[in-house]
């Protein structure tokens, strides 16, 4: 018998939440962190390369865009339904929040590397609003869920 990554709804929910509370709190723990070692002075740990920023700029997009896939994609929900729905709902959230956490890392990175607080502060921004719609879609997911009981899976 294999174990079940989660007995019932609730459980779901809970780890969910933790989750996504988590989540919401890093970009805060980022501008923290960019606030305190670059500081007003503005200073950087390097010259901030034009392609390395183009570059972050890309795999921002990419990572925008492989949110909204993972997402929207019934193709991509489908492939998670092997567990059950409350595993595939689960993995919905997570990754998604995963993918979300990244762009406030890039936005740390170029902080770091430039000097300027203005790449947290629109990262951050960015990360907030693409969990804030994780999240909403994570409750349309557990709202079109079949009702399964407390225990079945």
């Amino acid at each position: 018998m294999r174990d079940r990554l989660f007995p019932d709804r609730q459980s779901m929910i809970k780890r969910a939440n933790a989750l996504w509370a988590t989540s919401m709190v890093a970009p805060i723990v980022f501008i923290l962190v960019s606030v305190s070692t670059v500081g007003e002075a503005g200073r950087g740990l390097g010259g901030l390369d034009t392609g390395f920023l183009i570059l972050l700029m890309i795999v921002s997009v990419a990572d925008v865009v492989l949110i909204f896939y993972t997402q929207t994609s019934q193709r991509f929900s489908t492939s998670l339904m092997r567990r059950g729905p409350l595993s595939r709902t689960y993995k919905l959230l997570s990754t998604g929040s995963g993918l979300c956490e990244s762009i406030g890392v890039y936005g740390l990175v170029l902080t770091l590397l430039s000097g300027s607080l203005i790449y947290i502060v629109a990262f951050s921004s960015a990360s907030w609003l693409l969990l804030i719609w994780v999240r909403t879609r994570f409750t349309a997911n557990l709202k079109n869920m079949p009702d399964i009981g407390t225990n079945a899976v």
